[in-house]
């Protein structure tokens, strides 16, 4: 089931979990399946899209943690956060936030948020991408806000 969702193959995950349970899929892999969904990769769900993928996580026996990213300075637009996307996509930075924060989740040396998609980055890929005019810094949390 891992591999089908880090394919980002929800159907099969779910009919995998339908098949060796016999019960419908459970809310927390509906909601990790929604959490990746573009509709998402904006200001604003970061907090839910980080539950999500974390309650999903932990439920599939992995250790998660929250991650949070921070931004400072005093010059114009310091408090954005931004994403770059792969060659080719639609427009190359995507603002996920405006207050200055964004979370994410770690597993290993990966995060995933919904910009990342199921089968998440390296950390060294994810800190390449992410962008803004002020300083960033990450730490890990023992919670969200």
């Amino acid at each position: 089931m891992l591999a089908a969702i880090a394919r980002g193959d929800f159907a099969e995950a779910i009919s995998f979990w339908e098949l060796q349970t016999g019960r419908t899929a459970p809310q927390w892999l509906l909601a990790l399946q929604s959490a990746f969904s573009t509709t998402n990769q904006k200001t604003g769900p970061c907090i839910q899209v980080a539950r999500s993928v974390f309650e999903g996580f932990k439920q599939l026996g992995r250790k998660p943690s929250y991650v949070e990213f921070t931004t400072s300075g005093t010059h114009r637009g310091a408090n954005l956060i931004g994403f770059d996307l792969p060659v080719g996509a639609r427009s190359k930075t995507i603002q996920i936030s405006e207050n200055a924060v964004h979370y994410a989740v770690q597993i290993e040396n990966r995060l995933y948020d919904a910009m990342t998609g199921p089968a998440g980055l390296p950390l060294a890929e994810y800190m390449a991408r992410l962008q803004s005019p002020g300083t960033l810094s990450m730490k890990i949390v023992s919670q969200l806000p």
